[in-house]
């Protein structure tokens, strides 16, 4: 069966055969025979990489392709070259830009958490050889990029798996193509208590999502907001919000470089918490794009708020974080301690009793599900982290990229006492602060 289309994507249940489909398709005739032909294998990490290479190895022995390098490249008799990569270091998403590969095959797209990250690469999917650009993506039906992959590809629930499905996205033709174990006969011959051991898991959603190739979602084992957040949805608190002028708009910060920088954006009235918008960064830039980010913003702003690591020193600066957000007119709350040492308003309650401070916050929140999507996608999924070889519960949360947003919230229920909508606070720091907030946004507005 030949599909055309600018993005297919394969998947669903495990074992039908979907990294074996992915090989073949980078070898398509027209394309291998051109000497200026570029493929390129992408998976979330390295080690994942080792076992496409070496099925790759032997299935491109028929058309004499050799293994070579580090990362591993195919080279092939006419020219054409095909090259894998992986995205588990700081310049993954932007260290393709400006080439040109006329294919691309995502290995697990799912376990890309975000789908600006997709497209990032995605513009590299490109020629100038005559021959026509394709992404051919691979998946099970979990993982952190679950939600933005089934919504880009239009999958339903429960597919059928005797039908092909298509879409429009942006003026790209897109095909999704639903898998199960069934459609792999030599692996259920060749393993044929595969299939019950898919059955027998313990867990209902993987044996949906893994076995049966159904899309209907699978929760999170470990995470520490599901209840919450189903609630928040349920009640009808996870909806469009509108900027409420007559209400100051708080800033809560999480402090790092590109995307670990995550700034929420709330409106508080008596009964009532907003999360009206969220940003996080891009490449390596910090604090001067976020200023940036802000004055563009059509907002009235309140009080800034950031941890306690935004007295540390800025690398190569010489200066604080502090004192560089101040440069820009960005004040924090807190105040000037020992040793010329900025002290955050942030408390520091210790990470256990913050996130139960988050569950209870919850009860009160309200969040705009045109600004704020990514965010509640990151924090569905921050949980626990569960160590394999000990059969443990770890007590801390994983480490990953739902990190960042989950502490952005946590300092934001901290400080929720202290979000106001008194301009003319009596502190003489705050009256300043206020000042060159409004003159900062009143500049922007009417330039």
């Amino acid at each position: 069966m030949i599909v055309e289309a600018d993005e297919i994507l394969f998947g669903g249940g495990r074992g039908g055969g979907k990294t074996d489909a992915g090989i073949i398709w980078q070898i398509e005739p027209e394309y291998l025979k051109h000497p200026r032909y570029r493929g390129l294998v992408i998976r979330r990490n390295a080690d994942d990489l080792k076992d496409w290479v070496d099925r790759a190895e032997y299935l491109y022995q028929v058309v004499k392709g050799k293994k070579i390098g580090q990362p591993t490249e195919f080279h092939f008799s006419s020219g054409s070259k095909i090259r894998t990569g992986h995205l588990n270091d700081a310049d993954a998403y932007s260290k393709y830009q400006g080439h040109e590969y006329q294919k691309m095959l995502f290995e697990e797209l799912t376990h890309i958490p975000r789908e600006s990250d997709y497209e990032k690469i995605l513009a590299s999917n490109r020629s100038t050889i005559g021959l026509s650009p394709k992404s051919f993506a691979t998946t099970n039906a979990d993982g952190p990029g679950f939600k933005w992959v089934k919504k880009r590809f239009n999958i339903p629930d429960f597919p059928d798996f005797e039908k092909i499905y298509t879409t429009n996205y942006k003026g790209k033709k897109l095909v999704f193509i639903p898998s199960k174990l069934e459609d792999n006969p030599i692996l259920m011959n060749s393993d044929p208590n595969y299939a019950q051991r898919l059955e027998g898991m313990s867990d209902e959603d993987m044996v949906k999502a893994w076995r049966h190739g159904f899309w209907s979602g699978i929760s999170i084992t470990g995470a520490y907001y599901v209840n919450q957040i189903e609630k928040l949805k349920n009640n009808g608190r996870y909806k469009p919000l509108d900027y409420d002028e007559s209400l100051a708009v708080h800033t809560v910060w999480d402090l790092g470089i590109g995307q670990n920088l995550a700034i929420g954006f709330y409106q508080k009235t008596v009964n009532e918490l907003r999360k009206i918008d969220y940003w996080e960064g891009s490449e390596k830039e910090g604090i001067p794009q976020a200023i940036k980010m802000l004055q563009d913003k059509d907002y009235l702003y309140g009080k800034h708020f950031a941890p306690h690591d935004i007295g540390s020193t800025e690398i190569g600066s010489g200066k604080t974080r502090y004192e560089i957000a101040k440069g820009y007119r960005i004040i924090f709350e807190g105040y000037i301690g020992e040793n010329n040492k900025f002290v955050s308003a942030v408390p520091n309650v210790g990470l256990n009793n913050g996130i139960e401070i988050v569950r209870q916050t919850f009860s009160h929140l309200w969040v705009d599900s045109n600004n704020c999507e990514i965010w509640l996608d990151a924090i569905s999924q921050y949980r626990q982290g569960f160590n394999e070889k000990l059969g443990a519960w770890m007590g801390t949360p994983v480490h990953d990229w739902t990190s960042h947003k989950a502490d952005e919230f946590r300092y934001a229920c901290l400080v929720e006492d202290q979000m106001t909508n008194d301009f003319n606070e009596k502190s003489e720091n705050d009256m300043w602060h206020r000042k060159y907030n409004n003159e900062l946004t009143k500049q922007n507005r009417y330039a």
